[in-house]
């Protein structure tokens, strides 16, 4: 058995679903797995750079928990305008969260993903400005404004990556993609037909599964997959803060069962993968 398990962590997209990568985080952990090297998507992005500036999972979820009601918020557009939430106020939030203003504060390499809205293709952010490279990683369509850059127009990475593995496509250690898009999480998210109708609701419902449609075209065999059941986000039973932590306790769940696929890779020689 390898006495050292190292792994490149791709964290992908989801809004408030997020909160399922932090549980993945705990396993991790508890069992000893490094995290040579991290990716981020959307909400992913945010996860990634709290684990890369050496927060552990335990003070993640700490960390995550004050920012639950703003996350919960930026999951659902139709709340959004409801609640007038402001881009400064978002950011402002993200700011106060990560704290770490540039990428050489961080611990590990860490990969940021944006969507070029004009040349259509994924744009990678490994150093300079952070708080920049996460403005435009949650730029989600309709909610909050793309990001000029450099020329570039910027938008949510989950566009074009909602898994953002594409980055370590290179890699001679195991990777493991979050998947926050999975059939059964978007089902349970359920509009009764009158709401669908609704233009912004239509919006929201159709992106839903245009980004399920592109995280399952992702998944190829050379990475494992962690999909977390996260249904239990949309019991309205439960407060907020119940819901996040019912989320988190669920990637603990999921990450578990993938334990005995990873123990597998850290048996054998992965094969170089073409890529950046």
């Amino acid at each position: 058995m390898n006495s050292y398990k190292a792994i490149k962590l791709a964290l992908g997209s989801g809004g408030y679903f997020g909160f399922a990568h932090i549980g993945v985080l705990k396993v991790l952990e508890r069992e000893g797995i490094k995290v040579e090297a991290i990716s981020g998507s959307s909400v992913g992005s945010i996860m990634a750079v709290l684990h890369a500036k050496g927060l552990s999972a335990d003070e993640m979820e700490k960390a995550s928990l004050e920012f639950a009601e703003t996350l919960f918020t930026y999951r659902s557009w139709t709340s959004v305008i409801s609640n007038h939430m402001s881009e400064e106020k978002m950011m402002k939030a993200v700011e106060d969260l990560i704290w770490v203003k540039d990428f050489s504060q961080l611990k590990i390499p860490t990969f940021i993903c944006a969507t070029d809205l004009v040349r259509f293709k994924t744009v990678w952010f490994s150093e300079g400005d952070l708080v920049t490279a996460v403005r435009a990683s949650i730029a989600v369509p309709g909610v909050f404004p793309a990001l000029e850059k450099d020329g570039v127009v910027l938008a949510d990475g989950g566009i074009l990556e909602p898994l953002p593995v594409d980055v370590f496509k290179s890699s001679d250690v195991p990777v493991v993609a979050v998947n926050l898009y999975s059939y059964d999480n978007y089902v349970a998210w359920e509009l009764p037909r009158n709401r669908v109708k609704k233009p912004v609701a239509t919006l929201m419902r159709t992106s839903d599964a245009m980004l399920w449609a592109t995280a399952q075209r992702q998944k190829e065999f050379w990475f494992i997959t962690i999909e977390p059941d996260l249904s239990c986000a949309n019991d309205e039973s439960l407060s907020v803060k119940e819901r996040a932590a019912a989320m988190i306790k669920k990637g603990e769940e999921a990450a578990e069962s993938a334990l005995p696929e990873l123990e597998k890779m850290f048996q054998r020689t992965l094969p170089k993968q073409e890529g950046v």
